[in-house]
């Protein structure tokens, strides 16, 4: 549920072309799937950094999710700390 609904406040912010907090929002919404799924193999991170080493070594060492998918959500951090603390960067519609 609550990455629905991080998902949702995204998708209502960039309709509103708020896009300086899609990337906040997003990134929980990924961050929240991804913690729902290292809950269902009972997994619990307390950390970002955390939650991110337990997928890279349940799901991306052993195959079942690319390793695109971590750069993806690298990328979805990144894009994150930029939207939230570069405060000399704008964020646009195409990022």
């Amino acid at each position: 549920a609550r990455a629905y609904d991080c998902l949702s406040d995204a998708v209502f912010m960039l309709e509103a072309k708020r896009y300086g907090r899609v990337p906040n929002a997003s990134y929980y919404a990924v961050f929240d799937a991804l913690n729902a799924l290292l809950r269902i193999h009972d997994t619990f991170a307390k950390t970002h950094k955390g939650a991110k080493a337990s997928f890279n070594d349940l799901f991306i060492k052993t195959s079942r999710f690319p390793q695109e998918a971590n750069e993806w959500l690298e990328e979805c951090f990144q894009l994150r700390q930029s939207g939230d603390y570069d405060f000399t960067q704008e964020v646009t519609a195409e990022q």
